[in-house]
């Protein structure tokens, strides 16, 4: 069985009693639709980078849930892989560093040896954001989420990342920790604390948890370069 049907059935084993919930919580009125993945047809030897962000700003607002899990596969699909962004995504913080660990990790890889295709996933640590153009989360949306929609690990054992980065700030931690219990979190360089740099290990799996880009004056120049040094040390313990 490949990976997008696994997908799709990590989604739809999960989605009747969520969907149910969303209809008594007025989703149309509350939350964006829920943030499902795609994947291309083969990732055999890749080498896959799991990129989270936060969650959705706003995600196909008013959709029905009705054949959620297929439209909402395509949705991502169509944005990601094909590539045809909303306009002005090229402002969005978020898709900025994406783009910059999307150039420059697949220089690393080539540096290190690492022969493999490098294949860059967007994923997001909350699957469930706020609609009508809100941002964030809030209580209900993560509860209703935890309690009903716990899919991230699941994403996780599915698709087998090699390198993961979480763009998502020291105060989503407890979400990273909700879905992988297991996480060991650690300072990643000297000169930074680890609430500003996280070096992450799930089951082996390395990576970094690092400032959201729209934090202010916090992502900057010298904090990517750093980062980019922490990440060609994780590699080289992959040798």
């Amino acid at each position: 069985m490949n990976i997008k049907q696994n997908l799709f059935n990590l989604y739809t084993n999960k989605w009747d009693k969520f969907a149910d919930q969303l209809e008594k919580n007025n989703y149309q009125c509350n939350f964006a639709m829920p943030f499902l993945l795609d994947v291309p047809d083969s990732l055999e030897n890749k080498f896959k980078i799991m990129i989270y962000g936060q969650e959705t700003w706003g995600w196909h607002d008013g959709s029905s849930l009705n054949n959620w899990i297929e439209k909402g596969m395509l949705g991502y699909k169509k944005f990601f892989l094909e590539k045809k962004f909303y306009s002005g995504y090229q402002k969005s913080s978020f898709w900025q560093a994406f783009r910059f660990y999307e150039k420059h990790i697949p220089e690393i890889l080539k540096l290190k040896g690492i022969t493999q295709e490098p294949v860059f996933i967007w994923n997001n640590i909350c699957k469930l954001g706020l609609g009508n153009e809100k941002t964030g989360i809030n209580e209900l949306s993560r509860t209703l989420e935890q309690k009903y929609f716990d899919v991230i690990r699941g994403e996780f054992e599915i698709i087998k990342p090699d390198l993961i980065i979480f763009l998502t700030g020291p105060t989503r931690d407890c979400d990273i920790k909700f879905n992988f219990q297991e996480a060991q979190f650690t300072q990643a360089v000297d000169s930074l604390s680890q609430r500003k740099m996280a070096l992450i290990d799930i089951n082996g799996i390395g990576g970094l948890r690092l400032y959201h880009p729209a934090y202010f004056s916090g992502f900057n120049k010298v904090y990517k370069k750093e980062s980019l040094l922490v990440l060609e040390k994780l590699l080289n313990n992959r040798l």
